[in-house]
């Protein structure tokens, strides 16, 4: 017979049963098609972004690829003004993607206990 270890926490901690292992494999691999699927889904979304009034436009997929960059003819005469509203779109753009990508963790992933909050 196993000898039980008292933990931390005041839990036991034995050989895991066949049924714990064969449960957690399946877990697993739900979370791994999940997981694919959500990959797939960051490819195919999109944000846009835009900095001095609609000026400079980004748009950038949810997997980090910027897509388009659009600006008025304009403001390339101010090579500095131009440059901080690039930034300003980008910055914006990425701040976009970061939401959206915890939007659609939260919609399309398995809800697994006390792992919720690693993405």
């Amino acid at each position: 017979m196993a000898k039980k270890i008292r933990g931390f926490g005041g839990r036991n901690f034995r050989k895991p049963s066949q049924n714990q292992i064969k449960d957690l494999l399946k877990l697993q691999e739900e979370f791994q098609s999940a997981m694919s699927a959500l990959e797939e889904k960051y490819e195919n979304e999109t944000v846009e972004a835009s900095a001095g009034g609609g000026v400079v436009k980004v748009i950038v997929t949810c997997s980090y690829k910027v897509l388009d960059v659009e600006y008025d003819e304009d403001i390339v005469e101010d090579k500095d003004m131009f440059k901080d509203l690039l930034v300003a779109a980008f910055n914006q753009a990425m701040e976009l993607v970061e939401k959206r990508r915890k939007e659609l963790a939260d919609e399309n992933l398995p809800k697994i206990g006390g792992l919720e909050n690693l993405l």
